[in-house]
C-alpha cells in the first residue's frame, strides 16, 4: 500500500498523512480523507505526495526514514532512504546472541555459562578440566568462524545488498561442541 506524505514547499519538513493530521486536529475537523482541495485550505504551502512502500529491511539492523524532499536540480521527489544502525550497536548485538549460544553450549554441560566453564580448567577431576579446557579451546574455533561474517555484516548495513543476519548464518560454519574423550 502506497503511503501520502505531505510536504511544506517552504520549510521542505515532510511528514506523513497521519503525522499532518495529528498536528493540525486541535485546529481543524478532518471529515474523511485529506484530498488536495481541503490540504490546499488547512496548509496553502503545503502539497501531498504518494510515496513507494517502504522498502524492504531489518529493523534489528536498519532504520529508514524519508529523504529531503527535492533532487539537486529542484525536481520534487521523496523516497525512502535505509540507514544502517550504528556499527557498534549492531556489533554488540550480533556478539551478544553469539555468546548467548556458546553460553547454551556450557548449560548442556551442566555449567551455568562459558566463563563458568572455563574457570575448572585445572579441576582435579579429568572430566571436568577436560571439557573446560576443550570450551577455552572450541570457542576460539567458533570466534574465528564468526568475526569475518561480522564484519561482513557491518560493512554492507548501509547497503542495498546488506546481507542480513541470523544466529543460524552466523554459526553455521562452527564446528560442532563435541569433547573429543582424547582432548
Amino acid at each position: 500500500m502506497k503511503q501520502i506524505v505531505i510536504i511544506n514547499t517552504k520549510t521542505r519538513i515532510v511528514e506523513t498523512e497521519i503525522a499532518f493530521r495529528d498536528r493540525w486536529r486541535s485546529k481543524v475537523s478532518f471529515n474523511g480523507p485529506l484530498t488536495k482541495k481541503t490540504l490546499s485550505g488547512i496548509a496553502p504551502d503545503c502539497i501531498m505526495q504518494e510515496v513507494p512502500d517502504i522498502p524492504v529491511h531489518d529493523n534489528r539492523f536498519q532504520t529508514y526514514h524519508l529523504s529531503d524532499p527535492f533532487d539537486e536540480d529542484g525536481t520534487l521527489k521523496v523516497k525512502w532512504v535505509i540507514k544502517g544502525k550504528p556499527k557498534d550497536q549492531v556489533n554488540q548485538y550480533l556478539n551478544g546472541i553469539v555468546e548467548e549460544w556458546i553460553d547454551a553450549r556450557a548449560l548442556e554441560k551442566g555449567y551455568s555459562n562459558q566463563d563458568r566453564m572455563i574457570s575448572y580448567i585445572g579441576d582435579p577431576n579429568p572430566v571436568v578440566d577436560r571439557e573446560a579446557r576443550y570450551m577455552k579451546f572450541w570457542r576460539s574455533l567458533v570466534w574465528q568462524v564468526v568475526i569475518p561474517k561480522i564484519e561482513r555484516i557491518l560493512s554492507t548495513l548501509d547497503s542495498p545488498t546488506f546481507v542480513g543476519a541470523t544466529l543460524s548464518g552466523l554459526i553455521s560454519d562452527a564446528p560442532s561442541f563435541d569433547v573429543p574423550e582424547d582432548f
